[in-house]
């Protein structure tokens, strides 16, 4: 799921987008729900983070290396290679974020 989880936030331009998939991927999941006429619903299952934090930044560092993997093979220039990693950097700063709220 994490890697997945990494593959939508790099696809997904809007930056206010992105911080809900964070908050709602990273984040403990609710344990009530408030009905449109104001009743609240308890609910069962798991109360945890659906990806936990330290599985994404395990998924980012190994992007990372599969980016400079293929730098290094010659399968893309260095100007693309970088702008993946800023991509990879962006997303770690913003899950930060996300996780400290």
């Amino acid at each position: 799921p994490e890697a997945g989880l990494l593959n939508m936030l790099l696809r997904t331009d809007d930056i206010n987008i992105r911080a809900n998939q964070l908050r709602h991927y990273l984040g403990p999941q609710p344990n009530v729900v408030v009905t449109p006429d104001g009743k609240e619903v308890p609910l069962q299952g798991n109360k945890e983070a659906l990806v936990p934090p330290p599985q994404l930044i395990e998924a980012i560092g190994t992007a990372v290396k599969q980016i400079r993997t293929v730098e290094k093979a010659g399968g893309t220039d260095v100007a693309t290679a970088a702008g993946l990693v800023e991509s990879c950097r962006q997303v770690a700063i913003e899950a930060r974020m996300a996780i400290a709220e």
